[in-house]
């Protein structure tokens, strides 16, 4: 009797939030009208944004620094790392979340703590950002284009690069 290799199907997890699929065939989430794709990987089948931020989009195109690569991708990490802080400290919305994200690892408590932590360090880099913190803030929090003060966006990248040490 031959027996047939039946693949495990893996469920597909795409949370909670209601997607509708356009007549284009995009998938977009009700909720703030973000367009979402369908990745494959060997785990199964996850969604992922079209572009995830503002940050990854001026990244991707070389406008952080078009002459220099190696300053596109430090002015990169500084951003990556400011958007982890605001993140991790609650400062940014999440539309959804998962429990993993949200919790570090033990009680209420070092919970707590961690996100004092956290909050205390966002402050000390929004300090040292000087007066360029209200774009990098409208840009890597709030995920808003900086159109034309983008050199001004470029300053505060530039700070948190020596605020990071990177």
């Amino acid at each position: 009797m031959n027996k047939k290799n039946k693949k495990s199907k893996i469920p597909d997890d795409f949370g909670a939030q209601q997607l509708v699929k356009t007549k284009d065939g995009k998938l977009v989430r009700k909720v703030d009208g973000e367009e979402f794709f369908i990745a494959y990987t060997r785990t199964g089948r996850h969604l992922e944004r079209t572009i995830k931020s503002v940050l990854d989009n001026y990244f991707t195109h070389n406008q952080l620094d078009p002459k220099d690569r190696d300053i596109n991708s430090r002015r990169y990490l500084a951003g990556q790392k400011f958007e982890r802080l605001a993140h991790r400290s609650g400062m940014n919305q999440r539309i959804t979340t998962r429990l993993a994200e949200v919790m570090i690892g033990g009680g209420n408590d070092d919970f707590l703590n961690d996100t004092i932590d956290f909050h205390s360090d966002l402050h000390q880099a929004i300090k040292f950002c000087n007066n360029e913190w209200r774009i990098v803030w409208q840009v890597l929090v709030d995920n808003i284009p900086a159109k034309k003060k983008m050199d001004k966006f470029r300053e505060g990248l530039d700070n948190l690069i020596i605020f990071f040490d990177l």
